[in-house]
């Protein structure tokens, strides 16, 4: 199972186990995130978000190993991966469908939220950094040559259309 795993970047960044080549993941005191702690498998896969600062995916790491003999503190340890080809933003975690159900927006304060196959390939591989409604924006002005209009602009604009009466020549 892949993990998503929130960090810091002002205490630990990406770049940081990158240059450290392995770490210990620690300083988790949710019950919950610890439980997830204790359940990794060596060779699993992770992604690493940089939370409070930059609120992306930015990298990948992979357990190394997992002691969890003592429960309240269990000692896993990962080894750097490599950058993202591109990060994906919060917002982009945010409009995927792959995301729609996930704990990660369930229970937002959790620094190690599991993760399905598709998240992860979708943390991966997904193209742009840009929310894919904006990115439907763009496709749509550019097949059209015009600016998609707004579905709000539509109804306000037949809202504020006289209305025709059933009696001719009489508007309401």
């Amino acid at each position: 199972m892949p993990y998503l795993l929130k960090s810091e970047p002002d205490k630990y960044s990406f770049d940081d186990l990158l240059r450290d080549g392995e770490t210990t993941w620690d300083g988790i005191k949710n019950p919950q995130a610890l439980i997830t702690l204790r359940n990794m498998k060596r060779g699993e896969h992770c992604v690493i978000y940089h939370s409070n600062i930059g609120k992306e995916a930015v990298g990948t790491a992979t357990v190394v190993s997992v002691d969890s003999s003592d429960t309240k503190n269990p000692i896993v340890r990962l080894k750097a991966g490599k950058r993202l080809k591109q990060p994906k933003s919060l917002a982009m975690l945010r409009e995927a469908p792959v995301f729609q159900d996930s704990l990660l927006f369930r229970q937002f304060r959790l620094s190690v939220v599991p993760l399905d196959d598709a998240q992860y390939e979708w943390l991966l591989h997904a193209e742009a950094n840009v929310p894919p409604s904006a990115t439907k924006k763009a496709a749509a002005k550019s097949s059209t040559g015009k600016k998609p209009e707004p579905a709000a602009s539509k109804t306000a604009a037949k809202k504020s259309a006289p209305k025709k009466s059933a009696v001719k020549g009489k508007k309401a």
